[in-house]
Parts: C-alpha cells; structure tokens; sequence
C-alpha cells in the first residue's frame, strides 16, 4: 500500500496508538512472567524497545541463555510479526474507522481480535517454550 492510500486510510494516525497498546500488553506479560517466576535468573524476562525491524518493534530477552525474539508491525504488508519474518496476524483500521486493530482471517472472513490475544500469539511459545515439559 502506497502513502496516499495510507493516509487516506488513517494509518499513520491509528497505527501509533496499537503500537503503544501492544507494548503495554508485551509489558503486561514479562512483569507477570516475572512476577510469577519469583524474577528466577534463568527464567526472567525483559522487553526493551529496538530498531532492526523498523520503528514499531519491540525485544523480547531471556536473561539466560541470551535469546530473544523481535514483535514488530511490518507497515508495508500490515502485519504483526516476529522476527526473521513469521507472520502472527493482520492488523487494519476498524469498520467504523475510529481505530485500528489485529485481526485474523478465518473461513468465515477476518474479525478483530483484542490487542492481548495478539501478544499471546506473538509470545506466548518464546516465554513458555523452555518451561514445558520434554515430551516422552
């Protein structure tokens, strides 16, 4: 999508606004990690803003082992996705065109999704992956 179809989308205006609302869920979801965790030294968790895949792009960090993975909103396909380039879902501006929001498509067609459910999906195997159990 070019700059005018952007800005005639409101993309520019509403994009920031999801952006900060992703950040804050990402937030959300280390501290109560942590929290959970009792901030245990191999399991604590950081988020900390970065620039390698664009302006709205976020690290996730282990404290041990020095992994992490990159959310970001790829602007030019609009989607959210972790780094190198794994799509989680779209995102796009409401039908009342108030805001923007994530959304996935299904059979049926694309919804919105809330802004939390979008974390999950980006995160959830990163934070979890080493604290299941090893399989049988």
């Amino acid at each position: 999508m070019g700059w005018v179809k952007d800005r005639l989308t409101n993309y520019p205006q509403f994009t920031p606004k999801l952006w900060d609302e992703l950040k804050d869920s990402i937030g959300v979801a280390v501290m109560e990690f942590n929290d959970s965790t009792s901030n245990a030294a191999d399991n604590h968790l950081e988020a900390k803003d970065c620039t390698s895949m664009g302006k709205y792009c976020r690290r996730v960090s282990k404290a041990y082992g020095a992994v992490s993975v990159e959310v970001f909103l790829d602007e030019a396909t609009k989607m959210l996705k972790i780094a190198p380039d794994v799509s989680i879902c779209g995102y796009r501006i409401r039908p009342d065109r108030a805001a923007a929001e994530f959304f996935k498509d299904t059979p049926e067609g694309p919804f919105g999704i809330p802004v939390e459910e979008a974390c999950r999906m980006a995160i959830e195997e990163f934070i979890f992956k080493p604290l299941s159990k090893p399989s049988a």
